[in-house]
């Protein structure tokens, strides 16, 4: 009985020990992420293919009362389901297949906005070379940086520190769709992605990692991106990654 006794006390320490253990092996991580996108809604497309039908309604068997061709933009009215409904210059309203048209944002000339490589911080451009290498893997355009966004994605990462929270919600500025807003950003389909990381690749390692933020570095419909490194809180680095489609 004494010997059961023992035994059963020996395996209780050995319990708490091996918990104890456990718990310090387990150290808070220094690694944080998070993504969120978003799709505007289409106020004009770009017709992309030449001899595009504009039908009466949305349907192959109305009537034809226009051809559109490649370069044409056009205003859109609404979308239900391939179709868009578009008003044409006479103010006549029609219907075009999705297919063969983009959408299109009206704004100033996007090469103000370009940023050359002297622009760019080493940890900002090395981490842009490498989620154009992703794309360049996945028989993708490389995102092109834009200048604008870039100051967004600076200002995002340093309010992540200053104010000592992670979440796309700013206290400052609001979600990074109504802080494009505020600085006359348009958009058709846009995306961001957070990295709090000590380093360059370990921040791109772990987006990678992440289905929603690798869906955004490699959605096709990305054309231009902003990313903002900033030092500081308690991940070391704080990167932002804005991404549009224009």
């Amino acid at each position: 009985m004494r010997r059961l006794l023992i035994l059963l006390l020996l395996s209780i320490v050995l319990m708490s020990t091996s918990i104890s253990c456990s718990q310090r092996q387990a150290p808070k991580s220094a690694i944080k992420n998070s993504s969120i996108f978003n799709e505007a809604e289409v106020k004009a497309v770009l017709i992309s293919k030449n001899n595009t039908k504009v039908y009466s309604g949305a349907s192959h068997y109305l009537p034809i009362i226009a051809i559109l061709n490649k370069g044409d933009i056009v205003k859109v009215m609404g979308s239900y389901e391939d179709w868009y409904g578009v008003i044409l210059k006479n103010n006549q309203i029609g219907c075009i297949l999705k297919e063969m048209a983009v959408p299109y944002v009206e704004g100033k000339d996007l090469k103000e906005n370009l940023v050359i490589e002297d622009d760019l911080l080493p940890e900002e451009k090395q981490l842009l070379d490498l989620v154009n290498q992703e794309r360049k893997k996945a028989d993708l355009n490389p995102l092109v940086v834009d200048l604008s966004l870039t100051k967004l994605a600076r200002l995002k990462s340093q309010d992540l520190i200053t104010n000592e929270y992670f979440n796309h919600y700013s206290p400052t500025y609001g979600s990074p769709f109504e802080m494009m807003k505020k600085f006359n950003i348009s958009y058709v389909f846009a995306g961001e992605n957070l990295a709090g990381n000590k380093t360059v690749k370990g921040a791109h390692f772990s987006l990678m990692e992440s289905t929603t933020h690798r869906q955004n570095i490699l959605h096709p419909s990305f054309t231009h991106v902003g990313i903002g490194m900033k030092e500081g809180g308690e991940y070391g680095r704080i990167f932002t990654q804005l991404f549009l489609g224009r």
